[in-house]
């Protein structure tokens, strides 16, 4: 990818960071991805998420377990509001445009957000303003036993490859702290990880 479209891209995502508060942190990474996107189209094979090992992810201090795939390496940083655990998963091929992206963020609330509703109406405005945005689907579910909001959507890229993106978003909040798991990949490849992503949510618990 040359340097005049890896400008782009970072506009694009810098407005993407801009565009949902306990969200935009998985964007830093897309960021770094795209540098490793390729000029091929070749998509890799559906992956068999029933004979892949799940392993958990721990983490007592902050009152969080999930499992994951055992090949998927957890990262955890630490931000400005939080921290976040990123899932890396291993490169499959030399032609793959970009690694999928799952990312639980931990962070506490603004002053603007006191619940549930407050936060999701306020993602789902800023939202809109996303190049090329698209709403897909948003409903509330149930997320480690608490009330919680998914958001699936789409959003344009400015350069051929990838096309665009796919994300889907999920958070809840308990007392003064949001928890949100956080997916987006190239729309051509997204539902590949889907039944990895359900395993994730579904495992996902809040013990504190």
């Amino acid at each position: 990818m040359n340097t005049s479209n890896r400008t782009i891209i970072s506009i694009l995502l810098g407005l993407a960071m801009a565009s949902i508060p306990y969200t935009f942190d998985h964007f830093q990474v897309l960021q770094a991805q795209m540098d490793m996107a390729s000029s091929h189209m070749n998509m890799s094979a559906p992956a068999d998420y029933n004979s892949i090992k799940f392993v958990p992810y721990r983490n007592p201090n902050l009152g969080i377990q999930i499992i994951h795939p055992v090949s998927w390496r957890p990262v955890e940083n630490i931000t400005s509001r939080g921290h976040t655990v990123e899932f890396m998963p291993a490169v499959e091929s030399e032609h793959q445009q970009l690694m999928p992206f799952v990312t639980l963020s931990i962070e506490k609330t603004g002053n603007k957000i006191s619940d549930l509703k407050s936060l999701t109406n306020q993602n789902l405005q800023i939202a809109k303003s996303m190049p090329g945005f698209h709403m897909i689907n948003s409903s509330d579910i149930v997320l480690s036993g608490i009330p919680a909001h998914k958001m699936m959507y789409t959003f344009d890229s400015p350069v051929p490859i990838p096309a665009g993106f796919q994300s889907m978003n999920i958070w809840t909040i308990k007392g003064n702290t949001v928890y949100t798991i956080s997916y987006s990949e190239a729309k051509s490849e997204f539902v590949k990880h889907i039944p990895a992503i359900e395993k994730m949510v579904k495992s996902f618990s809040i013990s504190s």
